[in-house]
């Protein structure tokens, strides 16, 4: 696999998936890191230090901050690794035939 075009410009479906599953969880990092920043950072500070909230037991800003987002986050990983990220048979075809080709001398029958 090469990350780099062949001579007519294309790129290996397997390198564009790739491409494309790193952009997914990347982006999906960014939204749940954007989300316990913003969400820790406006209600941790306007707190009641006498008489938290709670959830669970945790202080409220804990829970929806960073307990929500981790959990969220997880369950997103999980989810897109088991329905959208697939093995892809052409490098392992590709690996077989060259594997092949080398035990025959380099030719192809």
């Amino acid at each position: 696999m090469s990350g780099s075009p062949d001579s007519e410009g294309r790129y290996s479906p397997t390198y564009l998936r790739a491409v494309r599953e790193l952009l997914v969880l990347v982006g999906g990092w960014g939204f749940f890191t954007a989300w316990t920043m913003a969400v820790c950072g406006w209600m941790a500070y306007d707190y009641d230090v006498e008489s938290p909230p709670t959830v669970l037991g945790l202080p409220d800003w804990i829970f929806w901050g960073v307990f929500v987002p981790w959990i969220a986050a997880g369950a997103f990983t999980i989810w897109y690794a088991l329905y959208f990220i697939v093995d892809d048979d052409e490098e392992f075809a590709r690996e077989k035939l060259t594997e092949t080709s080398a035990e025959q001398g380099g030719r192809h029958e």
